[in-house]
Protein backbone atom coordinates (compact mmCIF):
# COMPACT_ATOMS: atom_id res chain seq x y z
CA UNK A 1 0.00 0.00 0.00
CA UNK A 2 2.77 2.24 0.75
CA UNK A 3 4.62 1.16 -2.41
CA UNK A 4 1.34 2.42 -4.41
CA UNK A 5 1.22 5.99 -2.19
CA UNK A 6 4.83 6.82 -3.23
CA UNK A 7 4.50 5.76 -7.11
CA UNK A 8 1.55 8.04 -6.99
CA UNK A 9 2.62 10.78 -5.32
CA UNK A 10 6.10 10.24 -7.39
CA UNK A 11 3.65 10.64 -10.51
CA UNK A 12 1.60 13.91 -9.49
CA UNK A 13 5.15 15.56 -9.06
CA UNK A 14 6.46 14.69 -12.01
CA UNK A 15 3.64 15.77 -14.07
CA UNK A 16 3.95 19.18 -12.41
CA UNK A 17 6.78 19.71 -13.15
CA UNK A 18 7.11 18.49 -16.23
CA UNK A 19 4.33 21.26 -17.34
CA UNK A 20 6.53 24.07 -16.25
CA UNK A 21 6.96 26.38 -19.43
CA UNK A 22 10.37 27.14 -20.88
CA UNK A 23 12.32 29.89 -19.52
CA UNK A 24 14.86 31.80 -21.69
CA UNK A 25 17.71 33.72 -20.75
CA UNK A 26 17.01 37.38 -22.68
CA UNK A 27 20.99 38.13 -23.06
CA UNK A 28 21.80 36.01 -25.52
CA UNK A 29 17.83 35.15 -26.88
CA UNK A 30 18.34 35.58 -30.61
CA UNK A 31 14.31 35.30 -31.52
CA UNK A 32 12.16 38.75 -31.45
CA UNK A 33 11.65 40.40 -28.40
CA UNK A 34 10.46 43.78 -26.93
CA UNK A 35 13.05 45.89 -24.53
CA UNK A 36 11.02 48.46 -22.58
CA UNK A 37 11.96 50.54 -19.36
CA UNK A 38 13.22 53.71 -18.10
CA UNK A 39 16.23 55.38 -16.53
CA UNK A 40 19.01 57.96 -16.90
CA UNK A 41 18.59 61.39 -14.61
CA UNK A 42 21.54 62.08 -11.53
CA UNK A 43 22.15 58.16 -10.99
CA UNK A 44 22.23 57.27 -14.68
CA UNK A 45 20.96 54.05 -13.87
CA UNK A 46 17.91 52.24 -15.90
CA UNK A 47 15.43 49.71 -15.73
CA UNK A 48 14.87 47.05 -18.31
CA UNK A 49 11.56 44.57 -19.14
CA UNK A 50 11.76 42.37 -21.94
CA UNK A 51 9.19 40.54 -23.50
CA UNK A 52 9.48 37.69 -25.07
CA UNK A 53 6.87 36.01 -28.44
CA UNK A 54 5.89 32.82 -25.94
CA UNK A 55 4.76 35.99 -23.27
CA UNK A 56 7.41 35.60 -20.30
CA UNK A 57 8.38 38.80 -18.76
CA UNK A 58 11.47 39.34 -17.58
CA UNK A 59 13.10 42.30 -15.72
CA UNK A 60 17.32 44.09 -15.31
CA UNK A 61 17.23 46.36 -12.30
CA UNK A 62 19.93 49.08 -12.09
CA UNK A 63 22.75 46.92 -10.41
CA UNK A 64 21.86 43.56 -11.53
CA UNK A 65 23.75 41.73 -14.31
CA UNK A 66 21.37 39.79 -16.16
CA UNK A 67 17.99 39.40 -16.46
CA UNK A 68 15.33 37.67 -14.07
CA UNK A 69 11.97 36.00 -14.85
CA UNK A 70 9.26 37.93 -13.30
CA UNK A 71 5.54 36.91 -15.12
CA UNK A 72 3.93 35.70 -17.99
CA UNK A 73 1.37 36.72 -20.38
CA UNK A 74 -0.73 34.84 -23.00
CA UNK A 75 1.02 34.70 -26.47
CA UNK A 76 -2.15 35.93 -28.05
CA UNK A 77 -1.83 39.57 -25.94
CA UNK A 78 2.24 39.35 -26.71
CA UNK A 79 1.77 38.98 -30.37
CA UNK A 80 -0.23 42.16 -30.07
CA UNK A 81 2.23 43.63 -28.71
CA UNK A 82 4.87 42.66 -31.52
CA UNK A 83 2.07 43.79 -33.60
CA UNK A 84 2.00 47.12 -32.86
CA UNK A 85 5.98 47.68 -32.75
CA UNK A 86 6.04 45.97 -36.31
CA UNK A 87 3.67 48.27 -37.15
CA UNK A 88 5.28 51.61 -36.12
CA UNK A 89 8.49 50.61 -37.53
CA UNK A 90 6.33 49.75 -40.94
CA UNK A 91 4.91 53.64 -40.71
CA UNK A 92 8.40 54.84 -40.06
CA UNK A 93 7.16 56.31 -36.82
CA UNK A 94 10.72 57.60 -35.22
CA UNK A 95 11.72 59.10 -31.93
CA UNK A 96 14.69 59.49 -30.97
CA UNK A 97 15.17 62.65 -27.95
CA UNK A 98 16.77 61.35 -25.25
CA UNK A 99 16.88 64.03 -22.34
CA UNK A 100 17.59 63.44 -18.33
CA UNK A 101 14.73 60.81 -17.39
CA UNK A 102 15.09 58.53 -20.56
CA UNK A 103 11.88 56.22 -21.61
CA UNK A 104 12.50 53.40 -24.21
CA UNK A 105 10.95 50.71 -25.91
CA UNK A 106 12.61 48.70 -28.58
CA UNK A 107 12.11 45.65 -30.94
CA UNK A 108 14.80 43.23 -31.76
CA UNK A 109 16.30 40.24 -32.76
CA UNK A 110 16.50 37.62 -35.67
CA UNK A 111 18.89 39.19 -36.57
CA UNK A 112 17.32 42.48 -37.65
CA UNK A 113 18.26 46.02 -36.87
CA UNK A 114 16.95 47.20 -33.38
CA UNK A 115 13.84 49.71 -34.06
CA UNK A 116 13.87 51.82 -30.54
CA UNK A 117 12.00 55.03 -29.95
CA UNK A 118 13.31 56.85 -26.90
CA UNK A 119 11.97 59.94 -25.31
CA UNK A 120 12.90 62.28 -22.52
CA UNK A 121 10.62 62.76 -19.44
CA UNK A 122 8.86 66.39 -19.84
CA UNK A 123 8.62 66.71 -23.73
CA UNK A 124 5.18 66.91 -24.37
CA UNK A 125 5.14 66.15 -28.32
CA UNK A 126 5.46 62.44 -27.84
CA UNK A 127 3.25 61.01 -30.28
CA UNK A 128 0.01 59.18 -28.09
CA UNK A 129 0.11 55.83 -29.82
CA UNK A 130 4.30 55.53 -28.58
CA UNK A 131 3.32 56.71 -25.03
CA UNK A 132 0.11 54.00 -25.40
CA UNK A 133 2.16 51.33 -26.11
CA UNK A 134 4.79 52.16 -23.49
CA UNK A 135 2.00 52.52 -20.82
CA UNK A 136 0.64 49.17 -21.83
CA UNK A 137 3.29 47.33 -21.59
CA UNK A 138 4.74 49.16 -18.36
CA UNK A 139 1.01 47.69 -16.87
CA UNK A 140 2.29 43.90 -18.12
CA UNK A 141 4.87 44.28 -15.20
CA UNK A 142 4.12 43.24 -11.65
CA UNK A 143 3.47 45.31 -9.01
CA UNK A 144 4.42 43.08 -6.10
CA UNK A 145 7.14 40.94 -8.18
CA UNK A 146 7.64 37.36 -6.94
Amino acid sequence: MKLISFLCLLGIFTSLFSCKSREYPTDNYEDLKIIFGSGGGFTGMYTYYSLLENGQIFEKGPQAEGYTYIDKISRKKAASFFGKMTQFMEDGLARNTPGNMNYFVKLEGQEKKPYELQWAAGQDDVDSTILELFHSLNELVPKEKP
